[in-house]
């Protein structure tokens, strides 16, 4: 009886083997397809030139548009101070006139014809004038020296807020940079994972579901490295704008750090810009109420004038055709409804600044306390994510030891892997907010990032 069940049974063997190997071989070619499927194909970076942090600064100072267009207004400025110190200048003027009248006038005396009117008569003149007594105009020109200085502060507000931008976004690609060598480092060890599990699994110690998983998690890796290349390539773009560049340029993986520059640094309001030009548009707001106040002083001119008959009539061709008169000319107001409405105008200019001032004051106290608590807030986040790096390293080189010594499952290495990303990915975004805070910081205090580079 035995023998006879025996040949059945061999034959059973040989049948599961064989099925064995029909399910093994799409397997295999399965696996093989696989391992096409995954290969990295992520797109290069574009070329461009590589910046350091402080020339991006300088040459954004130098070459962006922006900044050669808000010049210019130091410019006007300028020709609006020349333009109150000519009121003050003496004028020259030529003149000329040329009469026709119909006819001739005449008059006769002691029986003899004068001609008083000739038919063409032309008249040259020299016409000088200079004020002597111009108390508005005088305090003008103090006005318009607050205005150039309200302009320059008005500029450099505005290039220093610009130079902040160009800070941040070196910093955000150069983040972004380093997060693309955080997710490579990532995919090769899922790479070198995934082949370690085929081969385990190939040797029928490992299962497929180990394989498929570590495969799943390799690509998720690859999606997340595409997104910081597409995010440092829109960094550089908005870098190249700011720094008049032609092509898009690369940061350094690891620019200087900004704590160097917080050292020693008063903590103050007193050179923000906003609150310089809140002043500055107070003092002149106030000497501009003074100005308007002297329309009711009086005014003293000096006039002198030049007159030359090019076309008399003929009895006055042998007397003298030139003559000049040198007058001054005291003008006193007395009542002019005008002057009052312009002066409650400054006043209440004067007024608004004075409002705007507090204000300003206030909210730059604010803000740099903000300020303060974010960057002591980044510091401590860094310090914690430097700490769950750390532990999640040594985690995953414990799971990755046991696994090759086969106490360990594929499950524990690929969540250990999952956490070591996370937490370098964490740690990454935690030092970009942390320059990204003392860049705040700087900005809150009013600090020129060009003399900090410098």
């Amino acid at each position: 009886m035995t023998r006879s069940i025996f040949p059945h049974f061999q034959t059973l063997r040989v049948a599961a083997c064989l099925l064995a190997l029909v399910t093994l071989i799409p397997s295999g070619l399965a696996m093989a397809q696989d391992d096409n499927e995954h290969e990295n194909l992520l797109p290069a970076l574009r070329p461009g030139p590589t910046l350091s942090f402080e020339e991006a600064v300088e040459q954004a100072h130098q070459q962006n548009r922006s900044l050669k267009a808000i010049r210019l207004d130091l410019q006007t400025a300028a020709q609006s101070l020349k333009a109150t110190w000519a009121v003050l200048l003496p004028t020259l003027y030529a003149t000329a006139s040329y009469t026709l009248n119909d006819h001739a006038d005449s008059t006769t005396q002691n029986g003899v014809t004068l001609e008083t009117g000739a038919q063409n008569e032309m008249a040259l003149g020299l016409q000088a004038k200079m004020p002597l007594i111009a108390a508005q105009q005088w305090l003008g020109i103090d006005a318009s020296r607050s205005n150039r200085e309200l302009a320059e502060l008005t500029v450099d507000e505005a290039s220093q807020t610009l130079l902040y931008s160009v800070a941040q976004a070196y910093y955000q690609s150069a983040a972004a940079w380093r997060l693309i060598h955080v997710y490579d480092s990532q995919a090769k060890a899922l790479a070198n994972h995934v082949e370690s599990a085929t081969v385990r699994y190939r040797n029928g110690v490992g299962s497929l579901v180990d394989v498929k998983q570590a495969q799943t998690d390799l690509v998720s890796v690859q999606d997340e490295q595409l997104k910081a290349i597409f995010a440092l390539e829109s960094a550089r773009d908005a870098l190249k704008v700011l720094v008049g560049s032609k092509k898009p340029p690369m940061p350094v993986e690891e620019p200087p750090s900004l704590a160097t520059f917080l050292t020693g640094t008063s903590e103050t309001i007193a050179l923000r810009w906003d609150v310089r030009q809140a002043k500055k548009t107070l003092e002149t707001s106030r000497k501009s109420t003074q100005s308007q106040w002297m329309q009711f002083v009086p005014t003293l001119n000096a006039t002198w004038q030049w007159n030359y008959g090019a076309l008399v009539p003929d009895s006055m061709e042998d007397t003298e055709r030139s003559r000049w008169n040198l007058g001054l000319v005291l003008s006193v107001p007395l009542f002019d409804e005008s002057f009052y409405p312009a002066l409650r105008q400054k006043k209440l200019a004067e007024k608004q600044a004075k409002l705007r001032l507090d204000y300003l004051e206030d909210e730059a106290t604010s803000a740099l306390a903000q300020a303060r608590r974010a960057l002591t807030q980044s510091e401590l986040l860094v310090a914690s994510a430097k700490r769950k790096a750390r532990l999640a390293d040594e985690t995953l080189s414990l799971a990755q030891a046991n696994y090759v010594n086969g106490t360990g499952s594929a499950l524990t290495v690929i969540d250990a892997q999952r956490g070591s990303q996370t937490a370098h990915v964490e740690l990454e975004t935690r030092r970009l907010d942390l320059e990204l805070a003392r860049l705040s910081k700087l900005q809150a205090l009013g600090r020129d990032i060009l003399s900090i580079l410098r």
